[in-house]
This record gives structure tokens, sequence and C-alpha cells, in this order.
């Protein structure tokens, strides 16, 4: 506990040695199995007597003496005044205090599993009530003796599977973790004003009592009492929590109480717009840690409001029964950053506790907000900046860039490569990004130099390979092959400085699952700096549809994931618009700068927003989603085109959109008779997108015999489908528009840059959904 402690004044940037007379420390802890160390030796005298019956040892009385004598020694040293106050649990925090000079309360206090959140409680409360100005609160178990194991598992059964699977129906028992944790608490104000940095805000805190007597978990009652206080005394909204840390032990029994009361709780005030609220266990990650198991759960979500990441539940694919039906809570599979809309404050969690015998705690957390503050020091600011850039460590690739003026020079560094890498030291074996970062810093690029090559790859041990097969393609002048994510790059085409880089965005059907989730995680920044911009960055960015919130991830989730993207348009659509600025966003964060900007389709839209030409896409979402365009006109019983092609109300439209691996020319041959099937956009020589009605679609398909890929959820658009509500369409584009100085846009309609205006934007982008477009034209016009 010493050393935690410790750690924590480190962390919080207070010296050892100064006196703190306004200072305190509280430790939970539980019954120190050491304690019975002396029990053994106390009852030897009892114990030899009942050998010597049991097995006949015929000793005299001074023999008897000898041998217990031995016995003592053997057993540890005896129980002296100094060692009975060693031995009680009160000491610890008196030890604390004299080590780091406290002059205020120390004290322990023991609630179960809760110990430690019943520590932060009271320290809470000192603050509150002006009694001290900080206060450093910890928790310890060393739930490994096996005296614990033993007593723990006679109450609540470890795991046969020894994995804690956290509320799922594979859940056969918890597992036994051991440690301590320590936190330093300030009031929020001497916090600001001392420059700290700021894990989170401790928002409110409660607890309640019942059951424990004849099961080993408290009642729901009680439970929800608990949480009731805290909200309370929080005097917040349970919608306004997106991630619960709950007790989460494994065990079936208190799983199914806390998932049922969790969800009888939070569905009294669910969130308007039906978002899901994660749930989590550190259990899952670190075992369950005893009388330190609640300050755990605290310290987790902390860093994970600090860090701005939504943690996985881990060893988790199908709920048990009672949280199989909720449409309130969700768990993650993967770390993914915490989107939310600054027009609803700060980021909020819920850290929960239970104990076998009928206690239950509760605490809300509010992460600070650092951009929002000119408080801090602008050391603080840096620390902070530097502390949450990569809240997963490094990257599991590795980009190398070796440079020369010759071709004997690019080998000659190359060959220094491998030198570094057979120098690698041991720690850096399988660190593949440390490896590269190492060597760019020791190798500054020069784009003056005449060549160059690249290798990307994931792993160390293929690295020599690759370098190989680098020296190799310099040598003979030839393009390396590429083998998955392990690339050599050498072009013979050197462009260096007098190429020009294009931003290219695609068009709607290029979504994916988990799209963004990467970026979010390894580069936070990005998403960040985007949410300073925005009130609603998360309504924006979809992630309950890219990133699915589920509560089951058995086989086929994919699948359904994918469906519920596609069962409406503007999921498509504004998904992949937000997305292409997170990731040119991202480009531009490398310092790669465009000369030019082409979008295909949807990507010109998006690539207007992306780069700043369009200001507002919370504008377009409010526009997309108070229109009949994307429901009923363009999409759904596509009315518009019912209109154009005089279909009758009581017949199905059945649009269709297909690609097909067949010539522009050949495709209007084989649809001049299909009144219906348009050709919508030419993607090259040989590749076509076609449109229309189903029927006629496949028909064209059968007389051009060729392959054919069905994208779904696409709109009636690039064909006079549009026509009926052209004015209406144009209107949803026409936005303020700024020049990007030495940025050129390209018009699918048109095939070539175009200045911009408001109206020549929205007339692009008219146009192109009238008539479709020649992509590869575009290309070829940007080329020039």
């Amino acid at each position: 506990m010493l050393k935690a402690a410790a750690g924590a004044m480190t962390d919080a940037n207070l010296e050892f040695k100064n006196e703190r007379p306004h200072m305190g420390v509280i430790v939970g802890l539980e019954f120190d199995f050491e304690a019975t160390n002396f029990h053994q030796r106390w009852n030897l005298s009892n114990s030899v007597k009942t050998w010597i019956k049991k097995h006949p040892l015929k000793l005299n009385e001074k023999q008897k003496e000898s041998w217990l004598k031995l016995l003592r020694e053997e057993s540890g040293p005896p129980l002296s005044h100094i060692r009975t106050l060693g031995a009680l649990g009160g000491i610890v925090a008196s030890r604390i205090a004299k080590e780091f000079r406290f002059g205020g309360p120390s004290f322990i206090v023991s609630c179960g599993e809760a110990s430690g959140l019943k520590a932060l409680e009271k320290g809470i409360r000192f603050l509150q009530n002006q009694e001290t100005n900080c206060m450093l609160v910890g928790a310890i178990d060393l739930c490994g003796d096996i005296r614990s194991m033993i007593t723990s598992n006679k109450i609540t059964p470890f795991s046969k599977q020894n994995k804690i699977h956290p509320f799922d129906i594979s859940a056969d028992g918890t597992v036994p973790g051991e440690g301590a944790a320590a936190v330093v608490l300030k009031r929020l104000d001497n916090a600001i004003q001392d420059g700290d940095r700021i894990y989170s805000v401790i928002q409110g805190i409660g607890s309640a009592s019942g059951g424990g007597i004849q099961e080993r978990t408290p009642s729901k009652e009680s439970y929800i009492l608990s949480l009731k206080r805290c909200f309370q005394d929080a005097n917040i909204s349970p919608a306004s929590i997106s991630y619960v840390e709950t007790h989460g032990s494994g065990d079936r029994l208190q799983d199914t109480l806390e998932s049922e009361a969790l969800c009888d709780y939070f569905s009294i005030t669910p969130d308007t717009n039906g978002r899901r609220c994660a749930l989590g266990s550190v259990k899952s990650n670190v075992g369950h840690t005893g009388a330190a198991a609640g300050l755990v759960s605290l310290v987790k979500t902390s860093l994970c409001l600090y860090q701005e990441i939504i943690p996985p539940l881990n060893n988790f694919t199908e709920p048990i029964d009672s949280l199989s039906k909720t449409k309130i809570f969700h768990v993650p599979a993967c770390p993914q950053f915490w989107l939310r809309d600054r027009q609803d404050g700060s980021r909020r969690a819920c850290v929960a506790s239970m104990t076998s015998d009928g206690n239950c705690m509760h605490v809300v957390l509010e992460g600070f907000e650092y951009s929002s503050t000119d408080r801090l020091s602008a050391e603080t600011h840096k620390r902070v900046s530097k502390e949450r850039k990569r809240p997963l460590g490094n990257i599991p690739y590795g980009l190398f860039a070796i440079e020369g003026d010759t071709k004997k020079s690019l080998i000659e560094r190359l060959d220094l490569l491998l030198l570094q890498v057979k120098r690698k030291p041991p720690a850096l074996s399988d660190d593949i990004e440390t490896l590269a970062r190492s060597w760019y810093r020791e190798n500054r690029l020069n784009p003056d130099k005449k060549y160059a090559v690249s290798i990307s790859t994931k792993s160390v041990s293929q690295l020599e390979g690759l370098i190989s097969h680098a020296k190799d393609a310099v040598l003979s002048d030839t393009l390396p092959r590429s083998n998955g994510h392990d690339r050599v790059h050498y072009s013979l085409n050197h462009l260096g400085l007098s190429g020009e880089t294009a931003f290219v965005f695609p068009g709607s059907g290029n979504h994916y699952i988990s799209m963004g989730v990467g970026i979010g995680v390894h580069w936070p920044d990005i998403l960040r700096k985007m949410d300073a911009k925005t009130l609603q960055l998360k309504t924006q960015l979809l992630p309950e549809c890219f990133v699915p919130q589920r509560l089951s991830w058995s086989p086929g989730w994919e699948k359904e994931a994918n469906d519920k993207i596609i069962s409406d348009p503007l999921n498509m659509i504004f998904g992949q618009v937000a997305h292409g600025g997170v990731v040119s966003n991202l480009m531009k964060s490398f310092k790669i700068k465009p000369s030019a900007v082409i979008g295909y389709s949807l990507g010109e839209s998006a690539g207007l927003f992306a780069m700043g030409a369009w200001p507002d896409r919370g504008q377009m979402l409010k526009r997309m989603q108070s229109t009949d365009l994307f429901t009923t006109s363009l999409a759904g019983r596509c009315n518009a085109a019912r209109k154009a092609w005089g279909i009758p109300s009581n017949d199905d439209v059945n649009w269709c959109v297909a690609a097909v691996n067949r010539s522009a020319d050949r495709v209007r041959q084989a649809i001049k008779n299909l009144p219906t099937t348009h050709l919508l956009i030419i993607n090259t020589a040989d590749e076509c997108v076609i449109g229309g009605r189903k029927i006629h679609v496949e028909q064209a398909i059968k007389a051009l015999g060729c392959e054919a890929v069905f994208l779904k959820g696409v709109i009636t658009v690039h064909c006079d489908a549009v026509e009926p509500v052209a004015e209406a369409y144009k209107a949803l584009h026409i936005f303020p528009t700024a020049q990007i100085e030495g940025l050129r846009f390209y018009s699918c309609a048109l095939g070539k840059s175009y200045e911009l205006s408001s109206e020549s934007t929205a007339s692009s982008i008219l146009n192109q959904a009238l008539f479709g477009f020649d992509f590869p034209a575009i290309i070829n016009q940007a080329y020039k």
C-alpha cells in the first residue's frame, strides 16, 4: 500500500518530505490473513500434546520443552508489543501518514469489496466540510493468499475456466486478483488553482444496504436505492451517463441481480435519442481484487474519462437472460473514442460496487474539460496533451523511409537499417513502432534526395526480409511485390517535389463496420479538434451504426450491423461524409497538403465539407433530417422515380443498382430498349454502374452476359429520377462557400475543376445527380 501511495503522490507532483498538516489518508482494507500467523505459534503446546497421543512418542518433559521451543522458533517470531501494533490494520494508514508527514485524519475502513469506495466517501466528506485541503485515498487486498482464496471460494465460487465472463451466459464464477490502488483528492477549485492534472471530477456518491443474508448478494432494492442516492447527490439525470463500470464479478447470481437493477433504474429516465449506455468491468482484466475492487474500478473509469476512451468488456459474447432484452445498454467489443455531443455537456460515467453481505455503493464521475479552461498553466496543458496522444500505446505497425542521392547510397542506407535491426535491444523485439520512430529520429527526411524506398510492416521479425526485397528492387529497377501488411515501396518514376497530391473522396456504399474506430483510439486528437468545432460530433459520426452498440457478438452480428446501416440512407450518406472529414484531418495532421480535391458521387460533398469549403456538416444533417428526399422521394417508395417514370402508386418501383464489368458503349447498347435502366456512372474503361427497376436491371445484366455486384442502400440518383425533386435537391446543397487557397476542386458533372461559389457547388452536385458522370474523364483531366 505504501508503494501505491507513493506512486499517487508522485503522479500528483507532491513532494514526499514536505509537511502537510491539512492532508489526510484513508485506506480501505479487509481482514489480513497474515494476522493469523501467530495462532499456530500460540497453539503449539496443544498441538504437541495431540501429536504425542496420536503418534506415541516417548519423550520426557525436558525433551518436550526442547521440541516445543524448536517448533516455536521455526513458526516465526513471538508476538511482542511492537509486533502487536504492527499487526493491527489501522497501522497501514498511520504509517503512510508518518512517511509523507500528513497532519490530517488517518484511519482505515472496511466494507468488503466496497472498502475502497467507502474510504473515498469519507475523504470526500472531509473535503466538503473544509476539514482538509487534500486527501490520499487507498485500498488494498492480497486475495492471492491461499487462506483468503479458500474462504472466498466458499462464499463466491471461483471460475473453473480461470476466466471472468461478466454478464455472459458462459460465466461460472470469478477469479482472484490482488493489488493496491491510491488516488489523491482535492476540491476542484483547489486542483485548478494548483495547476494539477485532473483525471476526473466526482459529482456524487451514494450507498445502501440490504440482503446478503440468505444469498451472497444485496437485494435489488438496495442496489437501486444506492443508485438513487448517488444521482441525487450528483443532482444529474441518469440519462447523461454514457458508461457504467459495473461490479461485474462473473458470478451468475451477482451479475443477474446487478443487471436487473441497472435495467430497472436506468429505464426510468432513458436517453431521449435512444442511445445506449456502455457496460464494463475491470474484473475481466485484473480479476476480483477484494477490498480494492471498488477503487480499482474508479481508477479505471477515471483513466477512461481522462483519455476519452470507452473500454471493451473482455470475455463477453452473449448476455445473460436478465440483460438480453434491454435497449438501454450495450457491451463494447473494442476500445473506441468516447464520442459526445458537446451541447450535452461533459462525458459522465457511473462506478458500481457491491458486497456479498448486502452493501452497495455508486459513484458518478465526470470528465474535466481541458479545452474550455484557461485557468491551468501552459505546462499542465502540455503534459495533458502529451499523455493523451496515444491512449492505447504504440501502434503495431512501422514505416521506414530510406533516402539517397544515388542507388549506391540508397543501398548503403538500407544496410544501415539492417544493422540497426540486428542490434536492436531485447525490449524492442516486438515493438515495431518504437524501432521505426528511432530510425526516423536518427534519419530525418530530406525531400531533395533523388531516390527513396519505404518499408511498412507490422512485424520486427519480417523486417530483415523486407530490407532484402527492397535492395533487390533498387538494384534491379523493378517494382517490389506486396504481401499483406508487409510492403516495400519503390517507384521507378521519381516525382519528388514536382508532383502534386489529390485527396479523392469515395462515394456512397464504401462504408464498413468499425469505420473510423482505429483513428479515434490511435489518433484521438483528430476527434478532439473536430469536437471543439461542432456541438454535435457524435450525432454526425453515427457511432451507433458504424461502431455497433450491441449486446450480442455471436456469429452473424456483422450482417445485422450492416443491415442497420443500409436500413436508412441517412446512415450511409452522413456517416461517410463525416468519416471523410476524419480521414482528411488525419492526413493533414501528417503534413500532407493536397493540391486537388476529387469526389466520386457523394464524395464531392464530402470533400467540400472536409476541406472547409462548406463550413457546417451539422446544418446539412438538420436539412437532411427535415426533408422527405431521403425517406420517400429518392428512397423508400421512391416517389420521384415513380413520377418520372409514370409508375402507378400501387406498383413497387424496386430500385436496383449494380456495378457491372462491361464498357460504357456496351452498356448503352444493352439498355437502349429498357426504359427505366440507366448508365449511372462510368468507373473504368470496362466497369460501369447501372440502375433502374430491378426487373429491367436484371435483363440488362443478362443481355451483357457479365458479372454484377449489387449495391444496397443507394438512393435513386445519377439519372432522370431526380428531375421531379431537382429544385429541392439543389436547395439542400446551397451553403456559404469559402475559397481555399492553393486547392482545386473538381466537379463530377463538369469533368474538370471549377471556381467555388454557393451557386456553382450546388449546381455541380445537382447535375451529377441528374446526369451521372464519367469518373476516368475527371481523373484524366486532373492529371493534365
